[in-house]
């Protein structure tokens, strides 16, 4: 998107862009040259002339995005969709197919408890390995797909690259055997929301952001998979690199880190959430409660002169209770946990010197 020009800008543009030639035009059969001013021709700029030059610079710099290549061709049923359940970083592979096989199970159930117009929302990272798919999991994820009629929206997360570009992804797969589903695989706006897929550089995410502010229908959410400033992805670790939150046009739900939480943000600016995975993925997750978001989508009626504007509100969590879970344990005789379940599992830290009881 390219930024307005100031008067000042716009008449550095007028003069950059001045014919060669002054008068009634070229003479017919007449073939003009002309010369390109180049850095060591041209002179320095000073004053008012050197700030109209770097907001020109600006401009010309500022990278085109286009928010409609990634949309789907129909949009009829998506649209028709009140209610979307929301999940995130499955990682499914040998290790966790039965969990994740669960955890899709539960989505399919609510989807269906909420009626005929809901549909499924993931967030990215599908898969676990980067860049292949293993046979079992995948034979067991399609057959599980295959009971799915409802509307899928899905998001590539970094998992399910399998190039730098993001236009080839694992999530390809799926989206061939389940007629209902789109995976966004570039930024777009849709159903006024603005979808941001993994991406290795951040800029493109601000970028996207940037364009999707200023069009004339901004967004009402975003669902992005993306390290954010803030995040934080366990008790130990908080991030202090990725997107700044305050770049985020509006109610905002991520996928990437794993513990279900809130990104601190400013007074004023949109709430900024990770959604979670379903299931304790790793022991670096033990503790950590996990659930299903649903939110609900509508289009206004031009009550309020919101007519045709696409909102989006979360209206409930579902708790999850799939797959095994991890609890940490210290000390010499720590007391194990009360609601240890079959396949659970338990580290426990012994200190230095003491022998276990």
């Amino acid at each position: 998107m390219r930024r307005s020009l100031t008067p000042l800008a716009r008449a550095a543009v007028a003069a950059v862009a001045r014919p060669p030639l002054i008068g009634a035009g070229p003479v017919p059969g007449m073939r003009l040259a002309t010369t390109r001013v180049t850095a060591e021709h041209r002179p320095r700029p000073r004053g008012k002339a050197a700030k109209a030059a770097q907001e020109l610079a600006a401009a010309d710099c500022s990278p085109l995005v286009d928010l409609t290549a990634g949309v789907p061709a129909d949009a009829a049923p998506y649209a028709a969709v009140k209610h979307w359940v929301v999940f995130s970083d499955l990682h499914v592979c040998d290790r966790t197919l039965d969990a994740s096989l669960a955890a899709l199970r539960a989505v399919r159930a609510e989807v269906k408890a909420r009626g005929p117009h809901a549909g499924a929302l993931f967030l990215g990272d599908w898969w676990h390995a980067r860049g292949s798919l293993p046979v079992r999991p995948l034979n067991a994820v399609l057959e599980e797909l295959s009971m799915w009629t409802h509307p899928t929206l899905m998001l590539v997360g970094n998992h399910d690259l399998a190039g730098a570009g993001g236009a080839d992804h694992a999530l390809a797969p799926l989206a061939a055997a389940l007629p209902t589903c789109h995976v966004f695989d570039s930024p777009s706006l849709f159903l006024g929301a603005l979808w941001l897929p993994y991406r290795r550089d951040a800029g493109e995410l601000a970028a996207a952001a940037a364009a999707a502010a200023s069009s004339p229908s901004p967004p009402s959410a975003v669902f992005a998979h993306a390290d954010v400033v803030g995040a934080v992805a366990n008790d130990a670790f908080q991030s202090a690199a990725g997107v700044d939150p305050c770049l985020f046009p509006a109610a905002t739900w991520l996928g990437h880190y794993h513990k279900p939480h809130a990104v601190k943000t400013k007074k004023g600016q949109p709430p900024v959430r990770y959604v979670g995975s379903p299931y304790q993925v790793s022991a670096g997750e033990a503790g950590q409660d996990k659930a299903l978001v649903v939110l609900k989508g509508a289009v206004g009626k031009g009550g309020k002169g919101d007519a045709g504007r696409h909102s989006w509100a979360e209206v409930a969590a579902v708790p999850l209770a799939v797959g095994p879970r991890h609890h940490a344990l210290a000390g010499a005789a720590p007391s194990p946990p009360s609601d240890l379940r079959p396949g659970d599992r338990v580290r426990w830290t012994v200190p230095a010197g003491i022998a276990p009881a």
